[in-house]
């Protein structure tokens, strides 16, 4: 008898003791279940990242454990389910880092900006671009006067590089999440000095996509996140100058980017100097530039020095050496910086005819240097 109370006691204590862990582990499954919810709350906007917009993430956590050696049934915990909300993040950049060098009374000149969707879903974009109020510095020269008749045009991607007759969109459709549109503000420039100087302002406001043509200005969504709705969230941060000044300050989560260029007026400046060197005798000495014992017969190297100075292109520049008539031209010694070239009209830019030596150097941009010899012999 006495054993069977020792037995039943024990049984007993079994019970207590598996009751005990029971409830033990039903308080842990409860715990459990409210972590992994806070989890999945907490985190909504984290696993957003890189994810569309509208994505549903649910997922459950599973509780195995056993009482007193008997394997238990596994616990599943309810679903915590959400849906990823379409975040409205943009940058506008102006491209190049350099001002737009112009030409007094230039029309059509053309300044470049980056826009890129930096969010997870497709957005359209209002686009304003112009002249900026003030005197802003840009690449460390302040504004002396405004562009005329800016207008703002989308690259449309059929051929790159502004064109009048193809880039007509004035505001960008349905770019997708981190894609990149390249628009151009396009200005008039007036009768301006060299170095004048224009700031243009290219601002970018986020608006709904999903639909052909431009939707309507995005607004955030107020109130407590909602897990089943998809919220819009403003997430552009904030911004201080940048060096160059292309880059103003930005305020944060107002879905709006701007970034600034300048047109800068250039000041180039074309000189040439002509000198002669003279073979006096067979072995080859000379008597330097001036070529004061010369006579006939002699050999005469003449160098052009062409200097193109300052900033921008010098357009259209073509040399011309015609000879005098007591000068016999050698054949085929004319040289544009050390490289020969020919007497005939080729591609190689340089020509000797009609008693003229001709070099045609194009567009030049500045700074530029170019050195011409060629040879001739006194009759």
């Amino acid at each position: 008898m006495m054993m069977i109370n020792r037995k039943l006691i024990a049984l007993l204590n079994n019970v207590t003791l598996m009751t005990v862990i029971v409830n033990k582990l039903s308080i842990l499954r409860a715990l459990i279940i409210a972590f992994i919810c806070f989890i999945g709350i907490h985190h909504h906007f984290a696993l957003a990242a890189g994810t569309p917009a509208n994505t549903s993430i649910s997922n459950t956590a599973t509780l195995q454990y056993d009482v007193a050696g008997f394997v238990q049934a596994n616990i599943t915990s309810p679903a915590a389910v959400f849906v990823v909300d379409n975040k409205i993040n943009l940058t506008v950049i102006e491209i190049g880092d350099s001002p737009t060098l112009v030409t007094p009374l230039q029309n059509a000149a053309v300044t470049t900006f980056s826009v890129t969707n930096n969010g997870n879903a497709t957005q359209d974009y209002a686009l304003t671009g112009g002249n900026v109020v003030g005197a802003p510095v840009l690449f460390a020269l302040p504004e002396t006067f405004n562009a005329l008749a800016c207008n703002t045009f989308v690259e449309n991607g059929v051929s790159l590089g502004y064109q009048a007759g193809q880039d007509i969109a004035n505001f960008i459709d349905e770019l997708g999440a981190d894609g990149s549109a390249t628009v151009y503000v396009v200005c008039n420039i007036g009768t301006q000095a060299s170095n004048d100087q224009a700031v243009v302002e290219l601002t970018a406001i986020t608006h709904v996509g999903g639909s052909v043509g431009l939707g309507t200005v995005i607004t955030q969504t107020v109130g407590i996140d909602n897990p089943a709705a998809v919220d819009l969230v403003f997430a552009d941060a904030a911004t201080v100058n940048n060096s160059s000044g292309t880059l103003p300050a930005q305020l944060a989560r107002d879905a709006i980017g701007f970034a600034r260029d300048a047109y800068r007026v250039a000041s180039t400046v074309v000189n040439v100097i002509k000198t002669a060197t003279c073979k006096l005798t067979p072995s080859g000495s000379s008597n330097g530039a001036n070529c004061s014992q010369a006579k006939t017969g002699t050999e005469i190297t003449y160098q052009l020095q062409i200097n193109v100075i300052g900033t921008g292109n010098a357009a259209g520049l073509v040399i011309t050496d015609p000879l005098p008539a007591n000068l016999n031209y050698q054949t085929n010694t004319i040289t544009v910086n050390t490289s020969p070239r020919s007497d005939s009209i080729d591609i190689d830019n340089s020509q000797f005819s009609a008693n003229t030596v001709t070099v045609n150097l194009g567009t030049v941009t500045a700074p530029a240097a170019f050195t011409i010899l060629f040879k001739a012999n006194i009759n």
